[in-house]
């Protein structure tokens, strides 16, 4: 490592095999490498999570692409990394476990980033081994592409993003997703997971291609008063991609969905199975709009 960065390394793919069960230690002088515009750090070994222990001082200038694959990382130090590359526009965090230490919040603030993706993190941070209540901030005004994939029982404060162009948004109760799960939460999970979700919408106001899962579709229907709510509207959005089991409650969010986007012009459904015969008999009437 050290020698490519004498080199004036551009790129750097570092894999981290197992090395019992000790945090692996990275050099300083690879987060201060002046010439440095890739880096990708991943656990190539068996351990769900590789710990990795980063220097209290870095500076990446030219830094524009960062991916984080299967790590156990401090938050404080990955707020200090992000901080420390104000060119980057890619950013990729794949199964990565972000301790909370003494904050029980995550701030990504970056006015550089264009990309953001965020796969499968873990469903809470942990402080002293309790599984505490937490929000994931995320700031980026320039953001274009918008990729997440997680569980509902995680918080997140998305801002406005007024140049984003592509969310896909995959979010769910469990790794076993089915409709009988959702049909079995409790009043006040349905409540609180629609409007989790209606906020998140809202912070997409602007993008033109929405990608939604199965699970969303479903507590979405649970915010109130929601075929009738007109605050929110997409009024840029020309596609909408819906993975969805056919149950009443995902046709009443997709007739919302039609109700607030005055110019869609693709719809893709792709439909999942389900037991549940619950559609009934008027689902049709629901999805008739003479703007359609």
């Amino acid at each position: 490592m050290l020698m490519a960065v004498k080199r004036n390394v551009q790129k750097l793919h570092l894999e981290i095999g197992d090395y019992y069960d000790l945090a692996f230690e990275l050099p300083r002088r690879l987060f201060n490498c002046k010439s440095l515009r890739k880096l990708e750090l991943v656990s190539a070994g068996v351990a769900e999570h590789r710990k990795i222990i980063l220097p209290k001082s870095m500076c990446l200038p030219q830094l524009e692409a960062l991916a984080l694959v299967k790590l156990s990382i401090s938050s404080v130090e990955l707020e200090n990394l992000i901080s420390s590359c104000p060119l980057l526009n890619q950013l990729h965090m794949f199964k990565c476990d972000i301790q909370a230490g003494n904050q029980q919040n995550l701030v990504i603030d970056s006015p550089s980033l264009q990309t953001f993706a965020l796969t499968d993190t873990p469903r809470s941070f942990r402080l002293e081994d309790c599984i505490v209540d937490n929000i994931t901030k995320l700031s980026a005004p320039n953001l274009e592409s918008f990729v997440f994939k997680g569980f509902m029982t995680q918080n997140y404060c998305l801002e406005n993003f007024s140049f984003l162009d592509t969310v896909s948004i995959n979010m769910r109760l469990g790794e076993n997703e089915t409709t009988e799960r959702y049909s079995t939460l409790l009043a006040e999970e349905k409540e609180v997971f629609a409007g989790r979700m209606m906020k998140y919408l809202g912070a997409f106001y602007n993008a033109r291609i929405l990608i939604l899962s199965p699970g969303l579709m479903e507590v979405l229907s649970q915010a109130p008063d929601l075929l009738n709510c007109q605050r929110l509207r997409f009024c840029n959005l020309r596609r909408i991609d819906l993975e969805m089991w056919f149950t009443s409650s995902s046709l009443h969010s997709l007739a919302y969905l039609f109700e607030i986007s005055p110019i869609i012009s693709h719809l893709f459904l792709t439909s999942k199975k389900t037991r549940i015969t619950e559609v009934g008999d008027n689902w049709e009437v629901g999805l008739s709009f003479p703007s359609l």
